[in-house]
């Protein structure tokens, strides 16, 4: 029964965008941040407001599930691993701390397989 299960999410972000999927079930949503939380520069500018887009849209695909905090992989698009300092690592996991596991990924996008594989190794 699905809403006995931990979810499984993984969480893609980029400029003033985020698309998150419940890999437990099959549901995403994608959306374009009302208000934005990109600059010039950085994906992340404006933290509270990417938390609270990113908070938003983990319970519309998750609101069966919020029972347990979920497993989140999150995925900064766009950016070379070259590209992603320590800091960008650390704002990205912040913006996942909702979650029980949070496991911050740099590439190319994952399959929900490659997903659940990247927590497990974490």
């Amino acid at each position: 029964m699905s809403f006995f299960r931990r979810a499984v999410l993984y969480a893609q972000i980029g400029k003033d965008w985020l698309r998150v999927r419940n890999v437990s079930t099959g549901k995403e949503i994608e959306r374009n941040s009302t208000i934005p939380f990109s600059s010039d520069r950085l994906v992340v500018a404006d933290f509270k407001t990417a938390e609270k887009e990113l908070v938003h849209a983990v319970k519309e695909v998750a609101a069966r599930q919020i029972l347990w905090r979920p497993d989140v992989v999150i995925h900064q698009l766009n950016t070379n691993p070259e590209e992603l300092s320590e800091v960008g690592e650390r704002v990205l996991k912040e913006l996942a701390s909702f979650a029980r596991k949070a496991v911050v990924y740099v590439g190319s996008p994952l399959t929900d397989r490659e997903v659940e594989a990247w927590l497990r190794q974490a």
